[in-house]
């Protein structure tokens, strides 16, 4: 059975990646890259979750995922209950800084 793991790029459209079979946090940045077709290196996303009753998000990176997830695929979705109604949320360089800007424009 294939596990997917959901995310959203922006305010763009849910997608979902295929769980790397490495398990190695580069590997998901990696593919959300492909899977987009992004111009940006896949080590400057910026990945951000949390589970559905939480305000804050958690910033996902190789350290979180080593401890506190056990470096495991599994362990981050179960974690966060990471579906396609509770994505990643995935952030470009620059995305936040752009949309700030805009807002102080009108």
């Amino acid at each position: 059975m294939k596990k997917y793991i959901w995310y959203q790029v922006g305010e763009g459209e849910i997608s979902r990646v295929d769980q790397p079979s490495v398990n190695e946090f580069s590997q998901l940045r990696r593919a959300i890259k492909e899977q987009e077709g992004l111009q940006d290196a896949a080590s400057t996303l910026i990945l951000r979750a949390k589970k559905e009753n939480e305000q804050g998000y958690t910033t996902l990176n190789a350290k979180f995922f080593r401890d506190n997830c056990g470096n495991n695929f599994v362990g981050l979705i179960r974690k966060f209950d990471i579906t396609q109604y509770n994505p990643i949320k995935v952030t470009l360089p620059g995305m936040s800084l752009f949309l700030f800007c805009l807002l102080l424009v009108f």
